[in-house]
């Protein structure tokens, strides 16, 4: 864990903390980092789970975050420097001049030549959610399809496309589709329809 808060490079701006846990074998340990003159861990409370006690303590904690953690206006991804940042804003900025549904947005992109490593901020919409029946699988599945479709109308294509990377809004029962990292534009002259028939 020590060694871990060394390499962790603070990007949470103003954030007095950020919460998380960390386990070993069988106990789980939450806690929060912290930015002074570096990095620091401060541990709240840990728990066997081994006894059902500490499994009882790890699931109440667990569904305490789930149900009442803030949502942040904006999440930030950290990224090797050999990102290629200016199709990222090309492919998202023609996202959304052309209105495409059910993505997220490329808030900022900052590239430095100094020692910070580059980071992209995205605006935060949904959560990583498994569809809980059928209903909700249909409706993710139609979210998906009109997104694709409109990506592909305008040449872009996703390369990526897996359940990871679909997350259902907070607010509502719609689906959008993340990480558009591998994304690219198409150079085929062959319709999709042509490919589909």
């Amino acid at each position: 864990m020590e060694e871990l808060i060394e390499k962790l490079i603070w990007k949470y701006g103003k954030c007095p903390y950020i919460f998380g846990y960390y386990v070993r074998a069988i106990t789980v340990t939450y806690c929060y980092l912290y930015l002074e003159e570096e990095v620091l861990r401060k541990d709240l409370l840990t728990c066997d789970l081994n006894e059902l006690v500490g499994r009882i303590q790890a699931f109440i904690i667990e569904s305490i975050l789930v149900d009442y953690s803030p949502t942040s206006p904006n999440a930030s991804k950290l990224f090797s420097a050999g990102i290629c940042y200016p199709s990222w804003q090309a492919i998202y900025g023609a996202m959304s001049n052309n209105k495409v549904l059910f993505i997220d947005q490329l808030v900022q992109v900052h590239v430095s030549e100094d020692e910070i490593l580059p980071f992209v901020i995205f605006s935060s919409k949904g959560v990583i959610c498994k569809s809980q029946s059928k209903a909700q699988l249909t409706k993710a599945s139609c979210c998906v399809l009109i997104t694709l479709e409109a990506l592909h109308k305008i040449k872009i294509i996703h390369r990526d496309i897996r359940w990871k990377n679909v997350l259902k809004y907070i607010d509502q029962d719609k689906w959008l589709i993340i990480d558009f990292g591998d994304a690219c534009y198409t150079t085929s002259v062959t319709s999709s329809g042509d490919i589909l028939s």
